[in-house]
């Protein structure tokens, strides 16, 4: 049955920052495939000039409500107090341009549980909570702090579900007490544009690695170390790392003779761009200390990918024999012999099976009936 889900959400993509939250965007593009999806995203900046401005648009499928507003000191009280304040005027302008909820979706505990939390009670709708976030896991340490606890604790118990998109994810959050109703539903990939495209057979071998190139969550530096140690055995093997950040220079220092020989900095790409440097790459690999469930790792696999990643999150969940090989975190010698091995047994993937699987369990539609179905299984209880 179709729903009016309405999505809110602690990260969404904005006019300054295009990115943040994309995975939030994805989901609310799967699911209005099946239903009636609208956003409200309330996002201050220090360099806007007007007090208050909001914004509408439809793009694929998706009704958005902007609420922008001027940020300015002041304490934390005010802060949160001009937080819901907000909220509720693009609910009032949902309301009046797109009509009431059925049901409504926080994206991200906190601080959008804090506006779910009000706008649930105050039109009398159920909430589901989805989360994605890093922050339980102790390598990561972020979960911390009177106030947010207090209203993730708060949001998971009156959340009529709690979907996380691995297991994991899900024990790390009981760990901390969030104890609720629990849904696994993995991370969507757009199918239609990371898809599988044969390429020629070529002697060189391609890794790639697509991240933010933080130090303490990517570890890049251990790769970059490895990668050097890969190139006395095999001289046509090549790296490919995409991300932009801070760490890039340093990075590229790191590389030392190898950069632009062997080891290619492409900066950030997006859209076709991305899927062209995918598809023409032999492996991903992932050196991470922490994650949940890396869409990247989606996307290279639903392009026909093996992946070579740290045994981390979520991640052992997808990837088996057939589908890459999982290395101890921080383990550069054992990352080492992945990398070696894979190069000579890289016959033994199938890269149109790891495709078609991969796109079978995280395509749009595939995902959209999972969420329909916990909107159905809610909706029938309060009735």
């Amino acid at each position: 049955m179709q729903h009016k889900v309405l999505f809110i959400s602690s990260w969404y993509p904005t006019n300054e920052n295009k990115t943040h939250g994309i995975f939030v965007r994805r989901y609310a593009e799967a699911i209005a495939l099946k239903n009636n999806v609208a956003v409200i995203h309330v996002s201050g900046s220090e360099t806007f000039e007007d007090k208050l401005k909001i914004e509408s648009r439809t793009e694929k499928g998706v009704y958005e409500v902007y609420v922008y507003f001027k940020k300015k000191n002041a304490n934390a009280f005010t802060k949160f107090s001009n937080y819901k304040k907000h909220y509720l005027e693009g609910l009032e302008y949902l309301l009046k341009h797109w009509g009431k909820p059925d049901i409504l979706q926080v994206n991200v505990f906190f601080p959008a549980a804090i506006a779910g939390m009000m706008i649930a009670k105050k039109l009398n709708i159920p909430y589901i909570v989805s989360e994605h976030w890093t922050g339980y896991d102790p390598a990561d340490g972020s979960y911390k702090g009177i106030i947010k606890k207090y209203f993730s604790e708060k949001a998971a118990k009156t959340a009529k579900r709690i979907v996380v998109v691995s297991k994991d994810l899900k024990q790390k959050m009981l760990k901390h007490g969030l104890k609720g109703e629990y849904e696994t539903i993995p991370n969507v990939v757009d199918t239609g544009v990371f898809r599988y495209k044969a390429k020629p057979s070529s002697p060189s071998f391609r890794f790639i690695h697509i991240s933010s190139l933080e130090p303490a969550q990517k570890n890049v530096e251990g790769l970059i170390r490895v990668f050097k140690e890969l190139k006395t055995a095999n001289p046509l093997a090549e790296l490919i790392i995409i991300g932009d950040s801070v760490y890039k220079d340093e990075l590229e220092r790191q590389s030392g003779s190898l950069l632009n020989n062997s080891v290619f900095f492409r900066g950030q790409k997006f859209g076709t761009e991305l899927v062209a440097e995918i598809q023409a790459a032999d492996c991903l690999v992932m050196f991470s200390n922490y994650e949940n469930l890396p869409v990247v790792m989606l996307e290279a696999m639903c392009c026909g990918l093996p992946v070579i990643s740290t045994d981390v999150g979520g991640i052992k969940e997808w990837v088996g024999n057939g589908e890459g090989i999982l290395v101890t975190p921080g383990d550069e010698k054992e990352l080492l012999n992945a990398v070696k091995k894979i190069i000579i047994e890289k016959e033994k993937y199938n890269h149109e099976t790891i495709s078609r699987h991969a796109c079978k369990n995280f395509n749009y539609g595939h995902i959209a009936s999972l969420f329909t179905n916990v909107y159905d299984e809610v909706l029938k209880a309060k009735n």
